[in-house]
């Protein structure tokens, strides 16, 4: 994703139902229940390890 499609192509006042928006951004729905589930509470738990996060999401 570059600035121009970031700033010119999303309509930021649609989201999130701006098509480019859906195809650049992860949605809900594109992970297994449980995988999503896993990556919240990484994201919602200040203690969590900014590198258990990112072996969590590769």
């Amino acid at each position: 994703m570059n600035e121009y499609a970031l700033s010119q192509l999303i309509d930021w006042d649609d989201i999130p139902d701006d098509t480019i928006f859906q195809m650049v951004f992860p949605q809900s729905g594109m992970l297994p229940a449980e995988d999503e589930r896993r990556l919240a509470v990484l994201v919602d738990d200040p203690g969590a390890e900014e590198e258990e996060l990112r072996l969590a999401v590769q």
